[in-house]
């Protein structure tokens, strides 16, 4: 998505202002600087921990974590 398809869905930001920040903000070094920080977080993480997902079911919650 382009900056000017996402002004469209924010309120009183231009594509235009979009934009500028982008280019300001953004380059190559960045964005690879970006993608080693999630490796190193990812590689970090304690999955044995986790709970096993085999199926859709243990992706819902259960009925004790809903409050009408």
């Amino acid at each position: 998505m382009g900056p000017y398809e996402a002004a469209r869905h924010i309120p009183g930001v231009s594509g235009h202002e979009l934009s500028l920040a982008a280019n300001r903000h953004f380059s190559i070094p960045t964005l690879n600087g970006a993608i080693a920080d999630l490796g190193n977080a990812h590689a970090r993480l304690d999955i044995s921990q986790a709970p096993r997902i085999r199926n859709r079911e243990d992706l819902l919650l259960p009925v004790s974590y809903i409050h009408l």
